[in-house]
């Protein structure tokens, strides 16, 4: 007969013990993920050095399926997924992702958003929905995933002076909220539907149709324009990457396999690449990311050096799926993903198997 043993009451010098031998972040992740002591632990033993290893790797954090409710996280290292219980995401929706912390939203009254840190477990409390000054207009039945499309911070989310932005609404406006502020604020903007955000230089930025935009949240709390559109249609998304201390613009092409089919499935067949010069305050176009990578979807822009994570291939765009609509006017859901090689113009797949999921995807980087 198996006997259980209740790994919290095991003796924390053994468990440090265990810990010092690990090596790869997806076992790091299911490691604290244990019980609270085991998560105490690992953070204490990595602050104080007593881990020796590379930095955490990108990785894919896969949805719960209905079979086991649990989530998956995919490790390109060792090309193989592994389960983790994550309990604190039942009946909630996740819609963006920040280094290693997820943004969620309780999928019930008063709807709930929260910064959740996927090792350590802790949350922080964002201000309501109803409390941004352009709400949806009827709460109960406007989707949930129209609430937040993204939001990020200013630095660390614990730091006390944290300032959090956001994408909200049906019309991607902006809004921010200080640490521990009961309300959001939305920024007087002429524009909508804003794409991407970023912290850059000390300051956030946004893009959107008309171009790029500097968040002015401390005086007149509003928008100036910071650099000009690079203008390509309607179907495309936009994402801004901090590049070496220089600002990037990625442009992601949508196209549908039969536009007027409303069960078409859409697709992504190029990116193009723009670096700004700030002198001259023109986009110029890049045509390589040299021996790096980058990962976009439901996520903030990660940039990594291939030649320190050599599972990943140089200069190469890594992408998921983030048109939102997918999610409930298709049943196409989270398709569009894989592997854009700039040289090459190519694409080949990003997982070694295929399958579609009805709930976003995201690209990490896990953080002790």
């Amino acid at each position: 007969m198996a006997t259980h043993i209740d790994l919290s009451q095991l003796p924390e010098e053994l468990v440090e013990l265990i810990f010092i031998w690990l090596r790869g972040a997806k076992d790091i992740i299911r490691f604290g993920a244990v019980c609270s002591l085991w998560r105490f632990l690992s953070s204490s033993a990595r602050s104080r050095g007593l881990l020796l290893m590379k930095p955490l790797t990108p990785m894919l954090l896969f949805p719960s399926n209905n079979d086991d409710r649990l989530h998956h996280i995919f490790d390109f290292s060792d090309g193989k997924a592994a389960r983790i219980p994550l309990p604190e995401f039942n009946g909630k929706w996740c819609c963006h992702s920040w280094k290693g912390w997820l943004v969620t939203i309780t999928c019930s009254p008063p709807y709930p958003i929260e910064f959740f840190n996927l090792i350590s477990r802790e949350r922080i409390q964002l201000p309501l929905p109803e409390t941004l000054q352009d709400p949806p207009p009827n709460v109960e039945s406007t989707p949930i995933e129209m609430f937040i499309d993204k939001a990020i911070p200013s630095s660390n989310p614990l730091d006390p002076d944290c300032v959090f932005l956001a994408i909200h609404g049906n019309r991607g406006k902006l809004a921010f909220c200080k640490s521990k502020d009961n309300t959001w604020k939305t920024l007087t903007s002429d524009a909508i539907n804003y794409d991407d955000i970023q912290y850059y230089k000390n300051r956030f930025i946004a893009v959107g149709p008309f171009g790029v935009f500097q968040c002015d949240i401390d005086s007149e709390q509003k928008v100036i324009p910071f650099a000009p559109p690079v203008v390509f249609g309607c179907f495309n998304r936009k994402y801004l990457v901090e590049f070496f201390g220089d600002l990037l613009l990625v442009v992601r092409h949508l196209d549908w396999e039969d536009q007027y089919s409303d069960a078409s499935d859409h697709y992504t067949p190029k990116f193009e690449l723009f670096k700004f010069d700030s002198r001259n305050l023109v986009w110029n176009r890049l045509s390589s990311l040299g021996d790096h990578a980058l990962f976009l979807g439901h996520n903030q822009a990660i940039l990594i050096s291939t030649n320190e994570f050599n599972e990943f291939k140089p200069d190469c765009i890594y992408f998921v799926d983030d048109y939102i609509e997918g999610y409930f006017e298709r049943a196409a859901g989270c398709h569009d993903m894989g592997i854009f090689n700039l040289k090459a113009h190519a694409f080949e797949p990003v997982l070694p198997f295929t399958q579609i999921w009805l709930s976003p995807l995201f690209w990490i980087i896990p953080e002790l």
